[in-house]
């Protein structure tokens, strides 16, 4: 059942740093966030949660904390983007990537909260394999581990019978199609993200709400109608049951008066018929 909405500002919007706006349905975490008010309770989708680190907005999600270079708020699917990058990948003062054990991992979702765009194309990195070469892969020289070597495909044929030779594979997406691997993985990639598809949410954003959750996290619906959706549906099943026992009421009373009349005329007749007969 949804909380009572608490008293604090319908969905601030937050900086961090310099670059990013920060609006719903992404949120700063609490005591993270700088140029809004940091709140026990949260308005935003959950799966959106950003913290702000040194004046980066960071992204976490179950593969790892991405740096979020932009955020696109639009009405069409193709608008409502947000581009990341993965630090721990690259640093500025290293040109080889770092990819192992770094495979991209998005919040799970029926429809999912994130998903990646169709501008995204990929590279795919065969890691530390024992054979000197890969139809149709690029060396990474900077990666060589003694006899062992490590290649990097782009969008293509990629021979995946042979990846048995090597240690690990992982297909990282990107935006720029760069022939530098390197420049490529600090552009980063683009996530599509979903509004709220059902449940309480959306009935909360059809009502002109904004979803959000409380310290416990329990839902809350912001700005929207004076009770939450829980609050609106109790509401509804006691104005039914009202309005049934009136109409019970209401039916019942004609026929109660009835017999009440049937009753006086029996007992004066009763009466009249007493008295005749003394």
């Amino acid at each position: 059942m949804a909380a009572a909405q608490p008293a604090v500002p319908v969905c601030p919007s937050y900086r961090c740093g310099q670059a990013v706006n920060i609006q719903y349905p992404f949120w700063l975490g609490s005591g993270n966030a700088t140029g809004g008010a940091a709140n026990a309770s949260h308005c935003g989708y959950p799966s959106l949660l950003l913290e702000c680190r040194r004046g980066t907005p960071v992204l976490p999600l179950p593969s790892g904390d991405y740096a979020v270079i932009r955020i696109l708020y639009g009405n069409a699917a193709d608008d409502r983007t947000v581009s990341v990058f993965d630090p721990a990948i690259t640093s500025a003062n290293t040109t080889c990537p770092h990819v192992a054990g770094r495979a991209l991992a998005l919040p799970p979702g029926s429809p999912p909260p994130l998903s990646l765009t169709k501008r995204n194309s990929f590279l795919t990195f065969a890691l530390n394999c024992y054979i000197e070469g890969i139809n149709g892969g690029n060396l990474i020289p900077c990666l060589q581990n003694g006899r062992n070597s490590s290649f990097v495909f782009r969008n293509g044929r990629v021979p995946s019978d042979e990846f048995g030779f090597c240690e690990q594979v992982v297909t990282m997406p990107v935006l720029s199609p760069v022939d530098d691997v390197v420049v490529a993985l600090r552009a980063g990639f683009e996530l599509s993200w979903t509004p709220a598809a059902g449940g309480q949410c959306r009935k909360c954003e059809k009502a002109g709400g904004y979803c959000g959750g409380d310290r416990l996290g329990v839902f809350t619906c912001f700005g929207g109608p004076s009770k939450s959706p829980g609050a609106s549906k109790t509401s509804r099943g006691r104005k039914l049951t009202t309005f049934a026992i009136a109409g019970i009421i209401g039916l019942t009373l004609p026929f109660v008066f009835c017999c009440i009349v049937l009753c006086m005329v029996y007992w004066g007749l009763c009466g009249s018929r007493a008295e005749a007969d003394a």
